[in-house]
Order: structure tokens, then sequence, then C-alpha cells
């Protein structure tokens, strides 16, 4: 069946997320992941998020999606599919075969020691499985693409041990609280229907845990500029401004 809670289950687990439009339909619903495979898309070195379109439509050798959960090089996650992904293909983990048996994850990255895995790219990687899993399966249930067959390598320089011992850590604390508020009063609020609320603090893109908080931000700052996209928008208009704002967000960061 679709796995429609998974957005909430990446904010709960701390994890800044962008839904993509439409994910919530997207991939097959003859879907029973007890799993989680981890990619990395050996895409272009450049850019945060260069390889986000394929991952959703596909290629012209494997239609998509190409995965559930897409992590930009900031660690953004971006919600593609809700049912089964085009991601493992043959091959296998602890019993487990085929791909409307495992989450799958890709993570934006050349795929090679060019491009090492910085500590919080790796803490977001373990946090986004413990995510998926969890109520489904523990940690040893989470492989590299490298584990699920020879074919591949991915995730480069990780061990499949190392990702699954901070999984388990994840597991192990619960989902992570939203972090507190940043010190100093924001530039600008964001409500985005069914994506999130956001303030941005200079080079700090924020993520509210829910409506109450955002509102109670809002009134203790009463002269920052907000901006509230809802239902009377169309979807691909909630997309943009949620592209807009994490384009600002990265050009502030000088990415």
């Amino acid at each position: 069946m679709m796995d429609t809670d998974i957005a909430q289950r990446l904010r709960n687990a701390g994890l800044a997320v962008i839904e993509v439009d439409g994910w919530a339909n997207r991939g097959s619903s003859s879907f029973n992941p007890r799993g989680s495979v981890d990619h990395h898309t050996a895409g272009p070195p450049t850019g945060n998020a260069p390889s986000l379109n394929t991952c959703i439509h596909g290629r012209s050798d494997l239609p998509g999606p190409l995965c559930n959960v897409f992590m930009a090089r900031d660690s953004t996650a971006y919600v593609v599919a809700a049912g089964t992904a085009n991601h493992a293909g043959s091959g296998g983990w602890h019993g487990l075969s085929g791909n409307s048996s495992v989450y799958g994850i890709e993570r934006e990255n050349v795929g090679t020691t060019a491009e090492p895995w910085t500590p919080a790219q790796t803490d977001a990687a373990a946090r986004a499985h413990a995510a998926l899993i969890r109520g489904r399966a523990d940690a040893s249930m989470v492989c590299r693409h490298a584990e699920w067959t020879s074919r591949k390598i991915d995730t480069h320089t990780l061990t499949g041990d190392e990702l699954r011992r901070r999984v388990a850590d994840h597991l192990a604390g619960g989902p992570a609280p939203a972090p507190d508020e940043p010190p100093g009063r924001p530039e600008m609020f964001v409500a985005i229907t069914d994506q999130g609320f956001y303030a941005l603090f200079g080079s700090v893109l924020f993520t509210f845990r829910d409506m109450a908080a955002y509102g109670t931000a809002l009134n203790e700052s009463p002269n920052v500029p907000a901006v509230l996209i809802g239902n009377q928008c169309s979807p691909q208009d909630r997309q943009d401004l949620a592209d807009n704002l994490t384009a600002q967000h990265h050009a502030v960061l000088g990415r």
C-alpha cells in the first residue's frame, strides 16, 4: 500500500522536508517495505539537487520514480514517492528482494572520493532511514546498494555497519525533536499548505513543528513580512515557492 506518512515522519526526525508535487500518488501501490536501501546519485558535481528530476521521472532505460526520498547536498529531504520506486533492482538483503520490499533513498553526490560525505550528511541519511523503517523493521534491515548487489558501489566510502549503527542510535532515541528556534529576528515567514511552515534567519532556514508554533512566532514578530500559500493556489505555484525559498536559502549560504 502507499505510505503517505513519509513526509511527517521525516519532519519528526528533525529533517528539512519538501514534498514533491504528486508524491502521495507516485509509485506502485504494491508496496510492503520491510527495509531500506542507501544510494548515491553519481550525478553532476555542482548544484544542490541536480539529479532530482531524474529521480522523479526516471531515465530512458528506467521509468521513475527512482527513489522514495531524495536528499540534496544540504540534506534537505525531498519526498518523491509513497509507493514502490525503481531503485534496488535484482539482488537482496536479509531475505528481502524486489523494489516493493524496501524504501530507497538517493543522495546527491558524484559517487567518488572526490566528494566525501560530511558528518552532517551521514547523520541526516541515518535519520531518514530510521524514520522510514520505524515500526516496520530494525536497523539490520538497512543496507547500502553495494550490499544489495555486487553490481553497485553505493554508497561510496560509507560502510554498511557504520550506517546501521547510526540508524540504530536514532531508532533507540526516538524521533528527534524539532530544533529550537534560531536566536534573533527572522527576515521572513512563509507558510506553504501541505509542505510546512518556515522562517528565514539570515543563513538558517528554520522549519516550525506545526501551525501553532508558527502562529506564536508570527505574533511575537508583528512587523516581519509573512507569505501564506494556501489551497487556492495551484500545486505548481506552491512547489515554485518552495523551490524559490530553498534557492534563496542556498544563495544566502553561498552554495
